[in-house]
């Protein structure tokens, strides 16, 4: 800042032809962003006036400086906001893209599944840990299904001692995680209940699938297989019995033919004609074949006690 004669005079290496040098700051909002340098040829160049217009002018420079940065930087956060939305918008459109296929996998896989449980002959049922209905496929009764959900085995069973049973056995497969086979009957029908634990992301049991299959036609040909059984056993008894009562019948017979024939042949063989002879022989192997007959009948009738 050079204002008269007792300024400060020095050589500018860079600036040599300088005499006179005024130096403004840049101030806006606060903050000095740089500095105003005018400089002259001539000593003592600038007068207070000069230095007031300068100052004016340095202050309107800051305030464009400052403004200028701060649309460069307003600018640049729209841009910035600019890509962020597009981004937003193009993961949004890529989200909503992905739900509408997840959507459509599960649609498909519930229509798979009620496909298959709707179809299926099984009565199927899932169960909470509370033991109420969170599925049914159909009813024992017929009654539509949706009268179950949300209700508890015990509000649907109306004999006490079935429902305490069902209700203890749902519990313990929560509590083991381990399947659980039931065999009952009730009304004059036959069932096996299969308890099937279901187990979440933690490894615990959080529902029972239960499957309800009915086995009375199944046991009807049991008890009809096993009346068979005892009647077939009963009946090889009695042919057991009429064959060794026939073999032992016939073997007195068979032994007295055979015996004859032997007396005859070891007696009279001289004075018997070689055709009487021969007959006699063919008495002899027709007894022993009876024979052999009579011990196939007895083996025969002893086989059904052995093992096939």
């Amino acid at each position: 800042l050079d204002v008269g004669t007792d300024a400060i005079r020095f050589n500018n290496p860079l600036l040599p032809k300088t005499r006179s040098e005024l130096a403004m700051p840049l101030i806006s909002r606060g903050q000095t962003i740089g500095a105003l340098s005018i400089h002259s040829t001539e000593e003592s160049a600038f007068s207070p006036e000069d230095i007031a217009t300068f100052q004016t002018l340095a202050d309107q420079l800051a305030n464009a400086i400052m403004n200028a940065r701060l649309y460069e930087q307003l600018q640049h956060e729209l841009e910035e906001r600019k890509r962020a939305e597009e981004e937003v918008r193009l993961l949004n459109a890529e989200l909503e893209e992905r739900v509408q296929t997840r959507t459509a996998d599960l649609h498909r896989s519930e229509e798979t599944f009620r496909a298959l449980t709707e179809n299926n002959p099984l009565q199927i049922t899932r169960y909470d840990r509370e033991t109420r209905y969170l599925y049914a496929n159909r009813t024992a009764n017929g009654a539509p299904p949706e009268e179950l959900i949300g209700k508890t085995i015990r509000e649907t069973t109306k004999n006490p001692l079935t429902s305490d049973f069902a209700e203890a056995s749902l519990l313990k497969v929560f509590e083991t995680g381990e399947p659980l086979k039931i065999d009952y009957d009730s009304g004059g029908k036959a069932a096996t209940w299969w308890l099937a634990p279901e187990f979440g992301p933690d490894g615990k049991v959080i529902s029972v699938i239960a499957t309800t299959t009915d086995i009375t036609e199944r046991v009807r040909m049991e008890e009809e297989l096993r009346q068979r059984s005892v009647e077939l056993q009963t009946t090889n008894k009695e042919l057991e019995a009429f064959s060794y009562s026939v073999s032992h019948d016939l073997r007195a017979p068979l032994r007295a033919i055979d015996g004859f024939s032997r007396i005859l042949m070891e007696d009279f063989r001289a004075s018997l004609p070689p055709e009487a002879e021969s007959f006699l022989n063919r008495i002899s192997t027709a007894s022993h074949q009876m024979g052999q007959l009579i011990d196939d009948l007895l083996r025969l009738s002893r086989i059904t006690r052995l093992e096939l």
